[in-house]
């Protein structure tokens, strides 16, 4: 979740927001989970889009984006980042990785969802609510790929 307040709100004349959408100079990451900076151009009509840049914080919008991107040929050059929060207990700060593919599975023996994070780096990271270790989940279907973008 994002938090942010009524003092921190962006009044620019120039950002000119779309219908109800208000915009921030500040946001607070609030929940010690994972976060998704998702940055990508959609493209209008053969020219260059804008950039644009997300952050989403339930696997379900990233599922989504992932699903929208697939049926929408215009969003194009899709980078993906994994912001992870500190382990319990420390004093760590939080660290970005950039997310090479995404894999969707289920816990083994269990309805559970679960998810493999694959960094560019070769990192596995994995992300339930059950467990964090690789050799329980049962891994299905690709949902992101770096080369392909939302599959």
């Amino acid at each position: 979740m994002l938090s942010t307040n009524d003092r921190h709100e962006a009044a620019q004349p120039w950002a000119a927001p779309e219908n109800g959408t208000r915009m921030w100079r500040i946001v607070s990451l609030e929940l010690p989970t994972p976060y998704f900076l998702i940055s990508y151009v959609r493209q209008v009509k053969r020219k260059a889009g804008a950039p644009s840049t997300s952050i989403l914080w339930h696997e379900d919008d990233l599922l989504a984006f992932c699903d929208n991107a697939r049926r929408d040929a215009s969003i194009k050059s899709v980078q993906l980042n994994l912001m992870l929060p500190p382990t319990p207990n420390t004093v760590q700060p939080w660290r970005m990785v950039t997310v090479k593919e995404i894999w969707q599975g289920n816990v083994r023996g269990h309805d559970q969802r679960a998810m493999l994070y694959i960094t560019q780096d070769g990192e596995r990271i994995v992300n339930s609510l059950m467990t964090n270790v690789e050799r329980q989940i049962e891994v299905g279907t690709v949902v992101f790929s770096d080369t392909q973008a939302c599959r």
